[in-house]
Parts: C-alpha cells; sequence; structure tokens
C-alpha cells in the first residue's frame, strides 16, 4: 500500500505544480487515506503528505486547513531535520498571509536554526 500511496503523492506534486487542483487534491487524498491504512501515521512519508496536503491548501488559500497539517507534520519529522525546516517555512509563509507576523518571525528562526 505504501507503494501505491507514493506513486499517489508524486501524482498528486505533478498535477499541483500544473494546477490541476481537482487531481492533485484526489491524488493527495488517496496517499493520505493509503497511508492511514498502513499505519503510517509516524513515519516521515505521512508527514511529507501531509506538508504537500497543507501546500495544496495554501495555494487555494484555506491557510487555516494548511495551517493544521502543517503543525500535525511537524510532530512527525525530526524538528532538526531539513524536512522539518522546510515545513517551518512554509508554516511562516501562511502567517504572513494570515497576518500573524510574530508567529511568521519565531518560525522563520526556527527554521535557520
Amino acid at each position: 500500500p505504501l507503494d501505491i500511496a507514493q506513486t499517489h503523492l508524486n501524482l498528486g506534486i505533478l498535477y499541483l505544480k500544473n494546477y490541476q487542483n481537482n487531481q492533485a487534491e484526489s491524488h493527495l487524498l488517496q496517499a493520505h487515506d493509503l497511508a492511514l491504512s498502513a499505519q503510517a501515521e509516524s513515519t516521515p512519508f505521512y508527514a511529507q503528505v501531509m506538508a504537500t496536503l497543507a501546500e495544496f491548501y495554501a495555494t487555494k488559500k484555506d491557510f487555516q486547513r494548511a495551517e493544521k497539517l502543517l503543525k500535525l507534520s511537524l510532530q512527525q519529522v525530526d524538528k532538526l531535520s531539513l524536512t522539518a525546516a522546510a515545513m517551518y517555512s512554509q508554516l511562516a509563509d501562511i502567517y504572513v498571509h494570515t497576518k500573524q507576523c510574530e508567529s511568521a518571525q519565531t518560525l522563520i528562526d526556527a527554521a535557520l536554526g
């Protein structure tokens, strides 16, 4: 199931980069559901799926949902990893869009280490 989930994630990313939002969302949600069914919630793969879903929702200006997903994904990764730094940066961008500048600055500082 995780191989299939990875394929859906890759397709979701491809569609997201090509602005084909309906297809992107469909594949990202399938990757999410397959990861859950494989009980992979505590893996870096699941964190990547959540972060990619967050990116998708941020492009749709659904910052509340994107923030929630990023916070959940950050719980699954090593706080000092490059993945975490990218997630902190992504979350900071959401805070900038929602005018939470102090929160954004805190996350930018965390992303820079």
